[in-house]
């Protein structure tokens, strides 16, 4: 009787056999008990890929990983060369350059509240810094301006640090996200408004070579 690879069983599973050598592979199939365990494998390994071909991958799911693998792309490359179109912003906020009110004892504010606009969009983000070692939090929201500013939902939003992303977040249908036990050095946010627009922007000031 022929022997049969791998190859020919996986064609027998999927059923794209001849009719002859189908004959002959369940022929053979009645006395190789290691053939009927081969098939059984097959078969199983079948079940299982059309599973989760009935469940195919999110595209935001999609596009969270495409973006945090474009982060130390995006931040080291030239604009021109870059994996994204960074969208030009102005701060709009920010309570850093706010005059602390009168009476105010604590030299050290414990949160940064910034906004960033662009042309199309306000990125509100609140910047926690947590005691001692413990991380810090950041909290935001994502508008599209006009007449009435509408939230912004389902959109990728990374933290990243020196180049590596260290959070990733989905805005809600508000707009808004959250990201927390983030390392104490130099933070940027990156929010991708489009397929490839990015709002890209520190949270603290850049620290000093």
């Amino acid at each position: 009787m022929t022997e049969h690879d791998l190859v020919q069983w996986c064609d027998f599973v999927r059923g794209v056999t001849g009719a002859e050598e189908e004959s002959e592979m369940r022929e053979r199939l009645e006395s190789d008990p290691q053939a009927r365990r081969t098939v059984e494998l097959l078969s199983r390994v079948q079940s299982v890929a059309q599973a989760d071909n009935a469940h195919p991958i999110p595209d935001y799911a999609l596009r969270i990983v495409k973006a945090a693998a474009s982060v130390p792309r995006a931040r080291d490359a030239a604009p021109e060369a870059s994996a994204w179109r960074f969208l030009p912003f102005r701060i709009a906020f920010d309570s850093l350059r706010s005059p602390a009110l009168a009476g105010t004892r604590d030299l050290h504010p414990s949160y940064r509240q910034v906004q960033f606009q662009t042309d199309e969009y306000a990125l509100d983000v609140r910047l926690d810094l947590g005691p001692g070692t413990e991380g810090n939090a950041v909290t935001g929201q994502v508008l599209k301006l006009g007449d009435e500013p509408a939230p912004v939902a389902e959109i990728p939003v990374l933290v990243a640090s020196k180049g590596r992303v260290v959070e990733r977040s989905l805005t809600s249908r508000f707009g808004e996200f959250h990201a927390e036990g983030l390392p104490k050095t130099t933070l940027h946010l990156y929010a991708l408004v489009g397929e490839d627009s990015c709002i890209a922007v520190p949270l603290e000031p850049e620290e000093e070579d």
